[in-house]
């Protein structure tokens, strides 16, 4: 079975009925989003025109907030001042910060010049709300002075106006007790970050986000001074998941290749061995991608036996690969349960395809109907697809077109990742290693998606 057309350029569907086993694939279709519901509205304000994209702020009890809302969302750091605006009255703006457990943090809000009665609220990681206070700055400016924080995380502030009366201009002004300059930063994978360690009692703590079946390499290099680095992880739950004195080169630390067990936000401390070393370094996390089908079951429609089987095309070793007959041929892998996924990368082999399909499906055993691209290919190596984020169960290759002089079609790896923030690779990392990345919404617009089965080769 082959589509009519190998390059779908507009939506296709194509619906070809399996007959591998015991009846046909079912496709599933689904639903359209149910639009978010607008905030209710306070007794004095309207509510915001229909279809307005409203936000959650990540705290039990916080109001609804319309999306477009820029005071929103924003991160403050120690000693900077940031302006809002509450408005309208019901407004609610929520901000956050990152503290390591043993600081104390003050927080004031300014009005400015307005009516504005201004209320601060102060949530931990989880979203529970810790304290607030109206007034206690004076001139009805709240103020939460040197509140201690008992765990390293993201915090929430939330500023409102108090009980929904006035609206206005402020600034919120962040100060963090026992933190100096290199504390407290949100690391990007790949970035190098400046620090120094003085006095030698000094630790620097920072955060990066993980996903579970990442990857983490962290690195601190000496960048001056005697320092004898030494690096602590902390998962999100706030246990220690490694810690290392100098595993790099000389006296730097390194905690290579960690797996992250969960998603969430880690915590990294910083210090020197025993405390009694100072001077500058360089710090860098390297995050990379779990591949998603590695090792996991894969099937094919037919396999060059018994040196190219299924398997051999994802089981991580470049040194194997699968290869079938030309003629449309099926791969397909099946990731053990629904998960979410967003690029698939193809390592061509000598004879690979020169036009084929990837999708995916949530069919039993993996039979039935598939959505995604087509793609073409014009040599070998790596080729990497970015589906847009997508959640499903099985990952499937159709090849449609073999080069003119192949008999077979063949691939060393199909591997498929869920990416997220950007990232560059450590030197000593091979150049094939696939890093977390950010991807974009897909290779081709949604128009171009196509659905179709997997049918009997027979056919």
């Amino acid at each position: 079975m082959t589509l009519s057309s190998r390059k779908a350029v507009v939506q296709v569907t194509l619906i070809l009925v399996i007959l591998l086993t015991l009846g046909a694939g079912v496709a599933v279709a689904q639903s359209a989003p149910v639009p978010t519901p607008a905030a209710d509205a306070s007794p004095t304000e309207a509510a915001p025109p229909a279809g307005t994209p409203m936000v959650q702020p990540p705290f039990p009890g916080a109001p609804l907030t319309p999306a477009t809302d820029r005071d929103d969302g924003r991160t403050i750091t120690n000693g900077k001042t940031l302006k809002g605006r509450i408005n309208p009255i019901n407004d609610y703006d929520w901000y956050y910060f990152y503290a390591t457990s043993g600081q104390a943090v003050t927080l004031q809000v300014f009005r400015k010049g307005t009516s504005l009665d201004p209320q601060l609220i102060l949530h931990a990681p989880d979203g529970s709300m810790l304290t607030s206070d109206d007034n206690s700055g004076g001139n009805l400016n709240p103020l939460i002075s040197n509140f201690p924080m008992d765990v390293s995380g993201r915090y929430g502030i939330g500023v409102v106006s108090y009980n929904q009366q006035t609206s206005g201009n402020y600034s919120l002004r962040m100060d963090m007790a026992g933190a100096d300059k290199d504390d407290n930063r949100l690391m990007t994978s790949g970035k190098n970050y400046s620090g120094k360690i003085l006095p030698t009692s000094d630790t620097d703590g920072y955060f990066f986000e993980g996903i579970e079946g990442q990857r983490a390499s962290i690195q601190m290099n000496r960048n001056g001074g005697t320092l004898d680095s030494y690096l602590y992880l902390y998962g999100p739950d706030g246990w220690q998941l490694a810690s290392d004195d100098d595993s790099g080169e000389g006296v730097n630390a390194l905690i290579a290749d960690f797996t992250l067990p969960e998603a969430g936000l880690y915590h990294v401390i910083a210090k020197s061995f025993g405390g009694n070393s100072g001077g500058g370094y360089k710090l860098r996390v390297d995050l990379t991608a779990p591949n998603l089908a590695l090792n996991k079951p894969s099937t094919a429609w037919d396999s060059d036996e018994p040196w190219y089987l299924p398997e051999y095309g994802n089981d991580g070793d470049l040194g194997t690969r699968w290869a079938g007959y030309y003629g449309t041929n099926w791969w397909w892998v099946d990731l053990g349960s629904p998960m979410t996924f967003n690029q698939v990368k193809i390592n061509w082999e000598a004879a690979y395809a020169t036009e084929y399909f990837v999708g995916w499906s949530d069919a039993p055993e993996c039979l039935g109907t598939y959505t995604g691209f087509n793609y073409s290919a014009n040599a070998i190596g790596y080729k990497v697809h970015n589906l847009g984020l997508r959640t499903a169960r099985c990952v499937a290759i159709r090849m449609d077109t073999a080069l003119y002089w192949a008999t077979n079609y063949s691939f060393w790896e199909f591997e498929v990742y869920h990416l997220a923030n950007n990232a560059a690779p450590l030197d000593s990392l091979p150049a094939n290693v696939v890093l977390v990345d950010t991807v974009p919404a897909a290779d081709f617009g949604d128009e171009a998606l196509v659905e179709v089965e997997l049918g009997n080769p027979t056919d």
